[in-house]
């Protein structure tokens, strides 16, 4: 079966067999104008052809010695190629951004990658924060204590213990002269009221006159009171009263009353 097709470009007309336009996909290349176009898409009607071919030739019309539009459009089909070129790649040209396309396991790669990256960012950053709040969590949850004191010594790090200043409180004060001159004597109790051991606190010890007015102010770290740095490091035991002695010099002043705090600077 054959079909009339015209190239959209340059007029050009051509006669194809559709057996082969199918086989391109109905591209045709014009062998005139190089133009590539939809054959099946520009069909004539070939009719044209055949009532141009019926027409007598009566002569009557001596001085019309040019070919007329139909005769020359006949012209063109007979010395024109009857075969149209067929451009190689004239198929896959214009598809060819297709093949810079991602397949879809290429993408699929890429989304779990992107999720296995950003589970780990976000499990170090809660990580990240719950060393830095090490001392709230273990203070409301002594269980995670022991979770802390593995890292640390995975990690090769001291666990120190936290600061709790409302878990302890100073209890059974008292303040009296020694036998040495211008020294005194301060004992009270320290109370861990926490289910964990709990950093010592700073101690300050202000001495008031008779007007009430402060005339001695001693601040003194856990270093300076306790008998042994190692008690420093273990803290005060959880849920315990640990009794305290510590000798103040104050020179020749008179004191009425004293005043005992404690604080973590």
């Amino acid at each position: 079966m054959t079909l009339t097709t015209r190239c959209p470009r340059c007029g050009t007309v051509y006669q194809l067999i559709a057996d082969q336009l199918k086989l391109h996909h109905g591209l045709v290349r014009c062998g005139h104008c190089q133009e590539i176009f939809d054959g099946a898409a520009r069909q004539v009607e070939p009719l044209l052809l055949t009532d141009v071919a019926a027409q007598p030739d009566d002569g009557s019309d001596a001085r019309d010695t040019g070919p007329s539009p139909e005769r020359a459009a006949c012209k063109l089909i007979d010395n024109g190629p009857l075969e149209p070129t067929f451009h190689p790649h004239g198929v896959s040209a214009p598809f060819s951004v297709m093949r810079e396309i991602p397949v879809p396991g290429h993408r699929g790669t890429l989304r779990r990658v992107g999720w296995l990256v950003s589970l780990t960012l976000t499990v170090l950053l809660i990580a990240q924060l719950a060393w830095w709040q090490r001392e709230k969590i273990v203070t409301a949850w002594p269980r995670t204590e022991a979770v802390y004191t593995l890292a640390c010594a995975q990690l090769g790090c001291i666990m120190s213990p936290p600061r709790d200043i409302d878990g302890l409180a100073i209890e059974q004060t008292s303040l009296r002269q020694t036998d040495t001159a211008h020294q005194l004597e301060l004992h009270f109790s320290l109370r861990n009221r926490d289910a964990v051991a709990l950093a010592y606190p700073d101690l300050e010890v202000t001495l008031l006159g008779s007007n009430n007015d402060i005339v001695v102010r001693r601040v003194l770290r856990p270093s300076e009171y306790l008998p042994s740095v190692a008690s420093e490091h273990r803290g005060v035991p959880a849920r315990t009263v640990q009794p305290i002695a510590v000798r103040l010099d104050v020179g020749s002043v008179d004191a009425a009353d004293y005043r005992v705090q404690i604080f973590y600077p």
